[in-house]
């Protein structure tokens, strides 16, 4: 009778020497293949090897931990995540404008206006209740933009710098670092867009202009750089934004699975977590970027060139170090509101190419009588 060889042997797969009516299936709890019925083989205490911690069993070294690897990413799943971002930026952006307009409002002019919802109602009595989408052009345009660069971007930067340094330890510094990288790329077509709402809602000659006649009125009178000119506060803004907000996401979202692994197993779930996740994401981002959100209002709210510190500087003259929080109760629940809708959005149009979530591990733990 012939018999192969060891190496044939070794090259089999295992699970033919299980009987037909038992076959290992995928438990989402453990993140595991498992046979049900059947207890797992309990390694001898010698059974292992020093060298490399593998568990040494009848099928020979076997590793101690699951293999996980997340597949290449291709043009067209990077094209997927644009449309994905762009979605989730324009539609949550959109629906929060008026959010954004008190916001503003009450950082331009913070000695009219008391707070969020008492600044709402005397902007609608003053105006009218359209005076709340003031600006809408610019910002469903500029984070159009943002969504289209800033999460294609993020997954590529990602998996760019965790290949190019695989230590574990500085995990959270490359997240960080790929968060702003992405952010720095999205911000130039952010910061003429942003100018232009901050103008068309804080300055009454251009609350009834298009975005078309805004771009060219202040082009004519104060020349095309001014659109850039909060670009670096915007950068500063944007970017410690974007870092936390990417960071905040990961690991929270992390967390929430590694103490609850069933809602790993649905793709409900997974989008709740998500939803969850960017709400805790967007607040904290929110905190971190205020002081540089008022700035920028600050600057944009002027006529002509502005500078970063030297209008720092005015407010912290003018109203003290709380002047640099001013609107942080909109902001932070603009905030929440638009990154938890994002997320939502981004996860549930990435699902579509199975591209969110990590390939299944690919091991086969040995289970015996």
């Amino acid at each position: 009778m012939f018999s192969p060889a060891l190496p044939d042997y070794l090259a089999m797969d295992p699970t033919r020497l299980l009987p037909d009516t038992q076959y290992p299936v995928w438990n989402g709890g453990q993140q595991r293949w498992v046979i049900p019925g059947l207890q797992a083989a309990e390694p001898y205490k010698s059974a292992f090897d020093d060298k490399s911690g593998a568990v040494l069993s009848v099928f020979g070294a076997r590793g101690t931990e699951v293999l996980v690897k997340e597949r290449p990413l291709s043009l067209s799943d990077y094209g997927f995540f644009a449309l994905s971002g762009a979605f989730g930026c324009s539609v949550t952006h959109s629906l929060v404008i008026p959010l954004d307009v008190v916001k503003t409002r009450l950082q331009a002019e913070p000695s009219r206006y008391d707070g969020l919802v008492s600044g709402a109602i005397q902007i609608s009595k003053d105006e009218g209740v359209l005076s709340l989408l003031a600006g809408w052009e610019p910002t469903l345009l500029g984070y159009l933009w943002y969504g289209i660069t800033v999460y294609p971007g993020y997954e590529f930067f990602k998996r760019l710098y965790l290949s190019l340094i695989p230590n574990e330890s500085l995990r959270v510094l490359l997240v960080l670092l790929a968060g702003a990288t992405a952010t720095v790329f999205a911000c130039f077509g952010v910061c003429p867009a942003e100018a232009c709402r901050i103008r068309m809602v804080t300055d009454k000659e251009m609350r009834n202009c298009s975005l078309l006649q805004v771009v060219q009125r202040i082009s004519r009178d104060e020349g095309v750089g001014v659109l850039f000119d909060g670009l670096g506060t915007l950068l500063v803004r944007q970017v410690l934004f974007g870092m936390m907000k990417f960071l905040v996401f990961d690991y929270f979202a992390d967390f929430v699975f590694d103490l609850m692994p069933a809602l790993a197993e649905k793709t409900e779930t997974q989008l709740l977590v998500s939803f969850v996740s960017g709400a805790v994401a967007g607040l904290s981002s929110s905190i971190i970027s205020q002081p540089a959100d008022t700035i920028l209002t600050r600057m944009n709210q002027k006529q002509g060139r502005a500078f970063f510190l030297e209008t720092g500087r005015e407010i912290l003259e003018e109203q003290g170090a709380q002047g640099f929080f001013a609107g942080l109760g909109s902001r932070s629940l603009w905030a929440a509101c638009i990154i938890s809708g994002q997320f939502f959005l981004y996860d549930a149009g990435s699902s579509g190419v199975d591209c969110a979530m990590q390939c299944r591990p690919a091991v086969v733990d040995v289970f015996l009588c």
